[in-house]
């Protein structure tokens, strides 16, 4: 069976959360030194705003591999090499914290993280010469005393400090989607442990200028963070800290947090993510969803939920349905498995003792949808490089993708609202042709045969790219309006690493233009040529007209090659519907 590139993920267990994201300090070492181990995967996902909207040019990187998201903020870190304990994987924005996502892999499949982000907004301004009191939302609170704030060189800051602080709620299942990491991390004596937090919030401190600033060397900053009422009983006295690391693996030990009426106060020698967690040995959950009729589940959502204290962990299928992930050990759980808001889940019940836990196959009575045919090309020979994309109707960020075998075939099972009209189109790099999306109506049926697909249609938003030699078609290109200028995107044929972006200042036909910023990546990273500001690099507009209407264009020059500081050439074009 061909592999659907569907997201599959880990579990990550949620209570509450103290999260505080500044300048970070990587001073503290741990008693055992962290050591990465390496696997062969891939990272796929979303990300979206604090309403929900899909956010485009978010670059998520994993190590020196960056993309960056999409039209429906939508990116594909494919062929990687990631830490088996937790890849770090970073997310970028301009006007947003950012955040670092611990994910853990499965050997040479795709896993799958979703991420909100957290706007940073200015909250407060204070003098450095005198203290600072910082009322946060919620009623959390950041005391920073007179005197305590330094440069990024060291030295002594006795200007305006601002501040960009977020509190996030505990209680709130949305929490899980804006944190860094997936609770999990090293305790003081460098032990890996799951955790269960009480309280989150985000900090950064810059100069006017927007210039980092953090606490001086020796001086200490007060964290107030509230306690939410549905969470009293689980509030001790006192808590660990621990503040997030991504070099050294996640969620690291250090100091304490004590209980103050209905929050929990603590002091801290550096900025950073900071987290008041309760830790628990963890064990490595596996299993394999199918449907019911033995067939393996793709893009399956899964939640897991400690039946004792009600804390929560989520996760989704790989393409051939295996999932896995660190949950504590010696705890009972309840299982849900479906697709959120459509069918009825299948719950099942499990136990933890303290070893790793192989649940197997688990068949279900859900009802997965077989999706089958076969792409051709205008002359009838079977596409060997191409895919079919499929969507709700609704929702192009759903889709799913079914890559062809030698003989041009697609096959794979997956969940799917009944009653839905689902549209797909098919594609093929080679010749740059695509079908007319069309559609279907599911309603329950078990399988789709979509027969043979004839893709002979231009592919539309497309950037073609001759690096050094090389070409490479680049697809699902994107363009968008910023200032008096307009920024393209595009991503690797094979849905991995790759990708171009550029930007042109002014929207002006048939003008060479000397672009900003200039970006090609190879396949799974076997290059990155780049420039900014682009002297020696050309772009044109040829067309650019209404909403609905392909912007088109050239671009030629010479781009620095990262690996060896030589210059190579480029040139190309491309076409781009205009969106707005």
């Amino acid at each position: 069976m061909n592999k659907i590139f569907l997201p599959v993920s880990g579990f990550t267990l949620l209570v509450c959360l103290l999260f505080i994201q500044c300048r970070k300090n990587e001073d503290l070492t741990i008693n055992e030194p962290y050591q990465p181990v390496y696997v062969s995967g891939g990272v796929y996902g979303s990300v979206v705003d604090e309403l929900g909207n899909f956010v485009s040019n978010v670059k998520v990187s994993n190590g020196n591999n960056s993309v960056l998201t999409d039209q429906n903020g939508v990116f594909i870190l494919q062929s990687q090499l990631l830490d088996k304990n937790g890849a770090q994987i970073k997310f970028e924005k301009a006007g947003y914290f950012t955040i670092y996502r611990s994910v853990l892999p499965i050997k040479d499949k795709m896993v799958y993280t979703k991420l909100k982000l957290i706007p940073k907004k200015l909250t407060q301004t204070f003098t450095a010469s005198a203290e600072g009191v910082i009322n946060v939302n919620g009623n959390a609170k950041l005391t920073i005393p007179k005197e305590s704030v330094m440069d990024a060189s060291g030295n002594a800051y006795s200007g305006n400090v601002q501040v960009y602080a977020y509190w996030l709620d505990p209680a709130s299942e949305l929490t899980i989607q804006e944190m860094p990491g997936n609770l999990s991390g090293r305790n003081k004596d460098g032990k890996e442990v799951v955790l269960q937090t009480l309280g989150m919030m985000a900090v950064e401190l810059e100069d006017p200028a927007g210039n980092p600033l953090n606490i001086a060397t020796g001086k200490y900053a007060e964290l107030k963070l509230p306690i939410p009422s549905v969470l009293d009983a689980q509030a001790k006295s006192s808590i660990p800290m621990w503040y997030y690391n991504a070099a050294k693996g996640g969620w690291i030990e250090e100091g304490t947090a004590n209980r103050q009426g209905n929050f929990y106060v603590g002091q801290v020698q550096h900025f950073s993510f900071w987290n008041c967690d309760y830790p628990f040995t963890p064990i490595l959950l596996k299993g394999r969803v199918l449907d019911h009729l033995n067939r393996a589940i793709g893009n399956a959502n899964i939640e897991v939920t400690d039946i004792a204290t009600g804390r929560k962990g989520y996760g989704t299928t790989t393409s051939d349905g295996y999932f896995e992930g660190k949950i504590p050990a010696s705890t009972s759980f309840n299982m849900l498995i479906g697709v959120r808001q459509c069918q009825t889940p299948f719950t099942m019940q499990f136990s933890t003792s303290t070893s790793d836990v192989e649940l197997g196959d688990i068949k279900t009575t859900l009802n997965a949808l077989r999706i089958f045919g076969k792409i051709l090309d205008c002359s009838n020979v079977p596409v060997t490089n191409g895919y079919l994309q499929v969507w709700n109707q609704d929702s192009i960020f759903n889709s799913s993708f079914y890559t062809v075998n030698s003989l041009g075939e697609f096959d794979g099972n997956v969940l799917i609202c009944a009653n839905s009209d689902i549209k797909y189109k098919a594609i093929d790099f080679s010749h740059l042709k695509q079908t007319d999306p069309d559609l279907f109506h599911y309603d329950n049926q078990s399988e789709v045969n979509l027969g043979n697909l004839k893709a002979c249609e231009t592919l539309k938003n497309v950037i073609i790219v001759n690096a050094n030699g090389s070409k490479i078609n680049y697809i699902n290109a994107v363009a968008q309006t910023i200032g008096n200028g307009v920024s393209f995107f595009g991503e690797g044929p094979a849905s991995d690493s790759s990708y171009v972006s550029f930007n042109v200042p002014a929207i002006k036909l048939n003008t060479v233009q000397n672009p900003d910023q200039f970006h090609v990546v190879g396949p799974l990273g076997s290059f990155y040529y780049s420039c900014g500001p682009c002297a020696n690099m050309n772009v044109t507009l040829t067309n650019y007209g209404a909403i609905g209407t392909q912007i088109t264009g050239t671009f030629t020059g010479k781009l620095k090659d990262w690996t060896t500081s030589l210059d190579v050439n480029i040139q190309g074009e491309f076409s781009v519907e205009r969106k707005q």
